[in-house]
């Protein structure tokens, strides 16, 4: 699992995060296979806290961005 590094940002579950992805809204395995094995190797920046596994809509949006190239 990928440590958040950016203090300020706001977490969000996974579930809440898969539900921001524009489009087709993925499987929530998707989403958690995204913070473990990644896609195109890039993974999804993720936090475990607990049992519940945390993002933020920056690392989602950074995440986006990176398999769209940018």
């Amino acid at each position: 699992m990928i440590t958040l590094t950016n203090a300020g940002e706001d977490l969000i579950t996974l579930e809440e995060a898969r539900q921001q992805v524009p489009g087709k809204t993925p499987a929530y395995s998707t989403v958690y296979r995204w913070t473990t094995v990644g896609c195109n190797g890039v993974r999804l920046q993720a936090q475990r806290i607990g049992k519940t596994i945390y993002t933020s809509y920056e690392a989602l949006e950074r995440f986006i961005a990176d398999q769209n190239g940018a």
